[in-house]
């Protein structure tokens, strides 16, 4: 399991360290501390951005279709 810095979500969603660190302690993304490092798992990371973005799709089976697409076998395993 990779874990990525604040920095390289900032990076990943293209949002500021602030906002990344209202997020964190919000519990939208999901982190660990380690040894007072703040750390995000990619796979948490993901599976939040990929939630989101059907919940945007909706019932627009064209638009999830394309998620799934997106984020391809991974997809599936998260059905499962």
């Amino acid at each position: 399991m990779k874990l990525l810095k604040v920095k390289d979500v900032t990076a990943k969603l293209g949002i500021s360290r602030g906002k990344a660190y209202q997020m964190i302690r919000d519990g939208v993304i999901p982190s660990v501390n380690i040894d007072g490092c703040i750390r995000v798992p990619e796979r948490f990371l993901d599976d939040m951005i990929y939630q989101q973005l059907l919940q945007a799709a909706g019932k627009d089976k064209t638009r999830v279709e394309r998620i799934n697409n997106l984020f391809g076998d991974r997809a599936e395993r998260r059905d499962n």
